[in-house]
């Protein structure tokens, strides 16, 4: 069981000593990530990166890197640093962080408040993040933040825009999108009688209510919502005959069952959790992740807010209802147990076109205390046809399995937050969020690369050379620093 406000904020299960620890791969024990020293970043490679053994906080590891810079794809100059950025934002800390392969910094931004919880770099080399209101109205659901944040390359707030009231809070992560703007996910509350009148059972609905998620998309030039789409928009339930949205639940698989609870939980306001978005320009599609479902599910975006309501309109036909879904069919009354792939997940995003597995869909699969006690990246090759739909295998989607799979049990476990992200070379980033572990697997699970953050973290994303963040900076603004020494502020 994990303990505190919510599921992505509690520390990892008794027993779960992993979690504490960096994880390492049965074929590569001597690069596993060292301890972390106070709140200093501990950095370790091994394999060809030819980084040096050394893993002091106090001192300055040398990794020879690559030969040559990967240049600009754009044909902008860039004097990046051909191994690229990593940045992060410690849950426990106000500053979010960008350092080098060695765990050198190249700069951080300080906030009034903590993240809530993710963070990106933006085209123009601004930092974007969701920070935690000072003051929330809302103490009932976990990862709660109320406020996206831009900040420019010197620190300054150049953008913020309140996504918080009595009734809703932006909780968790954003997506910045080629037009400029961005999605951010926000909790909505139904009343009690409004979710049993809506096929709730009654005596599965808290007396605080049932919080289920939203989607918004904010222009920030004008900071008004252009585009939306609610769960509550698409609901099914075979509860309750005489209340909206009976129906067979496995006759209706586009739509999400109000009475899904994760089995041996209680009745709680948090219900769908939507813990990470992502989006294709490509399929004009949006990817989300409902931790308390233990699946993904992916949306129409070319929609109008109207259509996005609706059951109808868009490039797919199907308006706001799931185009797919994948990692738990017993959701849609589609298959049990034995056909269940994701545990908790976060994180599901899709491959660039140009990098190694381009257009599939990598995930962080937690994984359970009980069911499946480690950790998994899987990546997965969706069904996708060319006119955006997905269809379905009998009952459910596919695929059967993951197309790729790291897993190193049982010395890999993060039981909740987490991420992972696929490099040009075809290495991928994984964030083990709980033990604040950063590393590097290829794609035979060989892990080249550490780093201990020293604090719990949500996730870390990599920008590489050719990225147009850099474009406009000089050699001294990306000139490598002391070693990332993490400020905690709780």
């Amino acid at each position: 069981m994990l303990v505190g406000c919510g599921d992505d904020l509690g520390p990892a299960a008794p027993g779960s000593s992993t979690d504490a620890s960096a994880p390492s791969s049965s074929t590569t024990d001597a690069s596993s990530s060292p301890a972390a020293t106070g709140t200093g970043g501990s950095i370790s490679t091994s394999g060809d990166t030819g980084a040096s053994s050394d893993t002091s906080s106090g001192s300055s590891p040398t990794t020879t890197g690559d030969d040559e810079n990967s240049g600009s794809s754009t044909g902008e100059p860039t004097v990046a640093d051909p191994r690229g950025y990593t940045l992060f934002a410690p849950l426990a800390s106000r500053f979010t962080y960008l350092m080098d392969a060695d765990g050198l910094e190249i700069n951080r931004w300080e906030s009034e408040t903590l993240p809530a919880n993710s963070a990106y770099m933006l085209p123009n080399g601004h930092m974007l993040r969701v920070s935690r209101a000072p003051e929330s109205t809302v103490d009932l659901v976990s990862g709660v933040g109320g406020i996206v944040q831009e900040y420019d390359w010197q620190g300054n707030l150049v953008w913020q825009y309140d996504h918080v009231g009595p009734s809703i809070i932006a909780h968790h992560d954003i997506e910045w999108m080629p037009n400029g703007h961005v999605l951010i996910i926000a909790y909505e509350m139904f009343t009690f009688e409004q979710a049993v009148a809506a096929g709730r059972d009654p005596a599965t609905v808290s007396p605080d209510g049932l919080w289920a998620d939203t989607l918004v998309e904010v222009d920030p030039t004008t900071d008004t919502i252009v585009w939306e789409w609610h769960v509550w928009d698409h609901l099914v339930q075979d509860y309750d005959p005489m209340a909206d949205h009976y129906g067979a639940i496995g006759d209706h698989p586009e739509r999400i069952d109000i009475n899904w609870l994760r089995p041996g939980t209680s009745a709680r306001p948090d219900w769908t959790h939507i813990n990470a978005v992502a989006y294709d320009e490509s399929l004009d599609q949006i990817v989300l992740s409902p931790r308390t479902f233990s699946e993904i599910w992916i949306i129409d975006h070319s929609t109008t807010t109207a259509q996005a309501a609706s059951s109808t309109g868009g490039n797919a036909g199907r308006g706001g209802d799931l185009l797919y879904r994948w990692g738990n069919p017993a959701t849609y009354d589609a298959g049990d147990t034995l056909d269940r792939q994701l545990y908790f997940q976060h994180n599901p995003r899709w491959i660039p076109a140009d990098k190694p597995g381009g257009g599939h869909l990598l995930v962080f699969d937690n994984g359970d205390d009980v069911l499946r006690p480690w950790s998994r990246v899987i990546e997965i090759e969706t069904p996708v046809q060319p006119d955006g739909t997905y269809p379905l295998r009998g009952a459910s989607f596919d695929p059967l399995d993951p197309a790729w799979v790291y897993e190193d049990p049982p010395n890999f476990y993060a039981a909740f937050i987490s991420g992972a992200d696929r490099l040009a070379d075809g290495r991928t980033l994984i964030c083990n969020g709980p033990a604040g572990s950063l590393f590097e697997v290829t794609d035979t699970g060989q892990i080249q690369w550490s780093f201990t953050v020293g604090s719990s973290t949500f996730r870390a994303e990599r920008y590489e050379a050719d990225h147009p963040a850099w474009h406009g900076l000089s050699k001294a603004d990306l000139m490598p620093g002391d070693p990332v020494m993490v400020n905690l502020d709780r």
